[in-house]
């Protein structure tokens, strides 16, 4: 498991948690993806509020899915993006927004404040394999740059003008 995946695995169970505490509306979130899918093609206008309450339940059934993960809350927020476009139901999931935005800083954070890399110590098994790969770069790209000026060579004997 990555470091990425474990502070996922940190935040999100509280926005599963928060996803059964906060108001719902109609229809269920329990209904069926492709039946919310299905009802979302015959609603009407998309700014509707039909519309904009399928959305917000699609947006609630990816929060309430085990394991909850990183993807899962990235489609929750473009559904609620979605439902947000009818005033009256935007003022609903104004509290949606709000723990999605705030669950995003707290991981950017988190993710800011870890290493981009390993020491190079912590990889000792690796540390031959990867000289011995870089070597063998190293030695192809010299056989191209060899190979490119051969080229450069003979083409430009061949077409100068004699």
């Amino acid at each position: 498991m990555n470091i990425r995946s474990s502070i996922v695995l940190l935040v999100l169970p509280a926005l599963a948690a928060c996803a059964q505490i906060l108001p719902s509306a109609e229809p269920a979130a329990s209904s069926s993806r492709a039946q919310l899918l299905t009802e979302l093609g015959h609603c009407g206008a998309a700014d509707g509020v039909d519309c904009a309450r399928i959305h917000f339940a699609l947006a609630r059934g990816y929060l309430q899915q085990a394991p909850l993960t990183s993807t899962n809350v990235d489609n929750a927020a473009r559904e609620l993006q979605m439902a947000a476009q009818n005033p009256k139901v935007a003022e609903e999931i104004q509290p949606w927004q709000n723990l999605i935005a705030y669950s995003r800083s707290l991981q950017r954070r988190r993710l800011s404040c870890l290493p981009t890399e390993l020491p190079k110590a912590a990889h000792p098994a690796t540390a031959p394999a990867k000289s011995a790969a870089e070597a063998s770069a190293a030695q192809r790209l010299q056989r191209l740059e060899q190979l490119l000026h051969q080229q450069a060579e003979e083409s430009l004997t061949t077409k100068a003008p004699q």
